[in-house]
């Protein structure tokens, strides 16, 4: 990121951005070998995903100086889409949707 009054790049803050994603990388290699219940480890991966997501979208794409709402929400809708997602085959197998039936 260029600083506004010098227009140098502040290359600190990229390789400390980019020491945490390894950081975060390692961790979720790391919580295979921990042998962890799936639910757990899932969880555990997907909330250091959202943390990664933060900082590349947030630092180095420079989304986190925007002011306009519009990228909030398309961020939020996003989220919700993808959680439907996660959360559909859970519904399926608990026959919450008594409509769906498999026809051989």
């Amino acid at each position: 990121m260029a600083n506004s009054q010098t227009g140098k790049i502040d290359h600190k803050k990229h390789f400390s951005i980019f020491f945490n994603l390894v950081f975060l990388t390692a961790l979720m290699v790391a919580v295979n070998y921990f042998k962890l219940p799936g639910y757990i480890a899932i969880g555990i991966i997907i909330v250091l995903i959202l943390i990664q997501a933060y900082l590349v979208a947030g630092h180095l794409m420079h989304l986190i100086l925007e002011k306009n709402n519009l990228v909030y929400i398309v961020l939020i809708l996003t989220g919700i889409f993808v959680a439907g997602l996660l959360l559909l085959p859970a519904f399926e197998s608990k026959n919450l949707f008594e409509g769906a039936h498999h026809v051989p």
